[in-house]
């Protein structure tokens, strides 16, 4: 297991208190967006808007969606980097350090990795 299930959900409830976050964009994840168009510069600023978590496939992911694009940008927790001075940095890159490790131990990957999901086609009856 990679993540420890009640530590994050204790974590996103820690930031659900505290949105929106300001965060900055890690260099993987500016260079991802740029193969699908969509500029980020790593000294951006952008806020956590929304948290969800989907297991230990993607841990906790983050709605950064910058306000002038049209596409939802969801990202891992652990492809944003938080200011020193917030009040959930200890908390936050403590996950990320630890998640990050655990993936290196079990060869997850390191850098950002994307989907698209398509909504379901309606069944005919």
């Amino acid at each position: 297991m990679i993540d420890n299930f009640s530590r994050a959900m204790d974590l996103i409830r820690q930031m659900e208190a505290q949105l929106p976050i300001p965060v900055y964009p890690s260099e993987g994840l500016v260079k991802m967006m740029k193969g699908r168009s969509v500029t980020l510069d790593p000294n951006q600023p952008l806020l956590i808007k929304k948290l969800l978590y989907s297991g230990d496939e993607g841990g906790i992911l983050c709605d950064i969606t910058p306000s002038d694009e049209s596409n939802v940008i969801l990202c891992s927790l652990t492809h944003v980097r938080i200011q020193s001075d917030h009040p959930l940095a200890e908390g936050i890159q403590h996950y990320q350090q630890q998640r990050t490790k655990r993936l290196v131990q079990t060869g997850g990957l390191g850098q950002p990795v994307s989907f698209t999901i398509n909504p379901r086609k309606k069944r005919k009856r």
